[in-house]
């Protein structure tokens, strides 16, 4: 990915506080997010979405990227596009 960076924070249907990132052409929000958001309590119920649904892995959708933690070591993450 290009230059992924947060352009902005701001809240997902009006109560989960969410970054949001972009490298320039797309906009992107973590699983952890995006799980936190549709109200699961972890990522188990989106990595069960995306093992029913294949596609989901597909770039349009998702794609993985090093992100640094609170801990500043970086992480393998899935970032989900505006489709996804």
């Amino acid at each position: 990915m290009n230059d992924l960076r947060v352009v902005t924070t701001g809240y997902f249907d009006t109560s989960v506080e969410c970054d949001f990132y972009s490298d320039g052409d797309d906009v992107y929000m973590t699983i952890n997010q995006l799980a936190r958001a549709l109200g699961y309590a972890d990522r188990n119920g989106v990595d069960q979405i995306i093992s029913r649904n294949p596609y989901l892995s597909d770039p349009e959708f998702s794609v993985y990227d090093r992100l640094s933690g609170n801990d500043g070591k970086k992480y393998k993450t899935r970032l989900f596009t505006e489709d996804g």
